[in-house]
């Protein structure tokens, strides 16, 4: 009787889709999980069912398991407590459903807490919500399929980088493509081949032939035709770069070289085993500039279809160096700062952190214009600061001190549309202080949808939230539909901003 009391119990919490706990067999001590997976009412075989402790607030090992064809899984040895469970896509199931946690939620903050007893088996049933899809095909100039390359759906109004393995697909040998656990939005598609061979002018004329392409919940988008001119490369660009070693101390940077023009860009770095020899092979045929990062120094190199080219052998100058102070309003020491150096081309030359005293020190510096940023650490207590672009004269060293300003802040909170508060949203102020060059700070909201974004200096400030969870709320901004019609929150020194409620939907 008791044996049959207990299998009836389980198999209504399986039917209604509840969390209900079950007496564990004699000589059972350790808790443990069941139930089953769906996708649009069907059984969801091949996915990954994860238990995590609330009090550690991500997954701990040993608390996962796959579900089997007909969605049935069981998590095995939990220990007593809290925690929440999701469902994500694993090897060979059903892929095109978005990560989605107990509660019937994609994001984490929102889920369901499950509460396991010692020795009791916990029955936990998820379905899983439903995602949609974007197929088409990628052929090259001569209209044969483009085999092998990546195609990338970028969300325009909400966060999908996170989807797991579902936002970039490869195109197989007839150039087709399927991407997939797309949550609900409008897309751009983004083309590369391994990584470099599609450029950015070839992109943004994709985008502009084929605008948008819009995802619906459950469905398939069928993309238009997508046309690319590759040139897979037979040239070779070689030659050595000598690199003294004050330049080449704790840089990133310094054995790197980058080859570009307008239609294509690589990298390569000098072997050290070999004399500071770069190679750059599989490249096209055409003119390129070589650009020596940090240095103020390019120079041109003509390769032809096949051949072989040697730009002979560059000397990174030892050069003089750029050094100084990174301190707070009231003139102390700022010892969680770092520094970089960024030459006229863009490129970066080297980035230090100070030391305990706030001072820093970067050699290589050659003539020429660079801007140096100083950078003072998380946290919010110091203020940004805003770079300095000096002038580097022939052999002579420079000094560049650097005080942050009292810093500002920006307070507020955010709702969804009924006026709930929301946790673990993205909320961002962005301040654009040249051309190119932006200065963000992010923070998330907490469990009353409040937040403080600390640490920022006077100027003008965009505002816009980010749901950090694929499928979750759309982007929204402060005082607009979108970031461009969003109004600046204008910040006067040490002033602390409080701008309402932003609504997310």
């Amino acid at each position: 009787m008791g044996r049959s009391l207990v299998a009836l119990v389980a198999a209504m919490a399986l039917a209604f889709g509840g969390a209900v706990s079950v007496p564990a067999h004699a000589g059972d001590s350790s808790p443990s999980a069941r139930g089953s997976v769906k996708v649009a009412g069907k059984a969801l075989g091949g996915a990954r069912v994860e238990f995590a402790p609330v009090k550690k607030s991500k997954f701990g090992g040993g608390f996962s398991a796959k579900s089997s064809k007909a969605g049935k899984y069981k998590v095995k040895n939990l220990t007593p407590g809290a925690y929440r469970a999701k469902v994500s896509a694993g090897r060979g199931a059903d892929r095109n459903f978005l990560t989605t946690y107990y509660g019937n939620t994609v994001r984490l903050p929102d889920a369901k807490i499950i509460k396991v007893g010692k020795g009791a088996v916990k029955n936990v049933n998820i379905s899983a919500k439903v995602a949609g899809r974007i197929t088409g095909t990628v052929v090259l100039s001569d209209g044969k399929p483009a085999h092998g390359v990546s195609v990338r759906a970028d969300a325009m109004n909400r966060h999908n980088s996170m989807s797991p393995r579902g936002s970039t697909s490869l195109t197989d040998a007839k150039g087709r493509y399927e991407i997939l656990s797309l949550p609900a939005d409008r897309y751009r598609l983004l083309v590369g081949v391994g990584g470099r061979k599609v450029t950015d002018n070839q992109r943004r004329d994709i985008y502009s032939r084929m605008g948008a392409v819009t995802v619906k919940t459950g469905k398939t988008a069928k993309a238009k035709k997508i046309t690319i001119s590759v040139d897979r490369g037979t040239a070779t660009v070689t030659g050595r770069v000598v690199i003294p070693a004050s330049v080449s101390k704790g840089s990133d940077t310094a054995d790197k070289i980058i080859l570009r023009n307008r239609n294509y860009e690589t990298y390569a770095r000098a072997d050290s085993r070999d004399s500071g020899r770069v190679v750059f092979k599989n490249i096209p045929a055409g003119t390129y500039r070589l650009v020596v990062p940090g240095a103020n120094y390019w120079k041109t190199v003509k390769v032809g279809k096949g051949k072989t080219k040697s730009f002979g052998t560059i000397e990174r100058p030892k050069g003089t160096k750029v050094f100084g102070s990174v301190r707070s309003s009231t003139n102390k020491p700022i010892k969680t700062a770092y520094v970089k150096v960024v030459d006229a081309n863009g490129t970066e030359l080297n980035r230090v952190a100070v030391d305990a005293k706030g001072r820093y020190s970067i050699s290589g510096i050659v003539p020429g214009r660079y801007t140096v940023y100083a950078f003072p650490g998380a946290g919010g207590k110091y203020s940004w600061i805003l770079p300095k672009i000096p002038v580097v004269k022939k052999g002579k060293n420079r000094r560049l001190n650097f005080v942050a300003a009292k810093p500002a802040s920006i307070r507020g909170k955010v709702v969804d549309s009924k006026g709930k508060p929301v946790s673990g949203i993205l909320v961002r102020a962005t301040e654009y202080v040249a051309p190119g060059q932006k200065h963000y700070s992010e923070v998330k909201t907490d469990s009353r949808g409040n937040y403080a974004i600390k640490g920022l200096p006077r100027g003008q400030f965009k505002v816009q939230t980010r749901d950090p969870f694929v499928g979750g709320y759309f982007h929204a901004y402060y005082k607009g539909s979108t970031y461009a019609k969003s109004e600046y929150v204008w910040l006067k020194k040490g002033q602390c901003a409080r701008i309402g409620v932003i609504k997310v939907r």
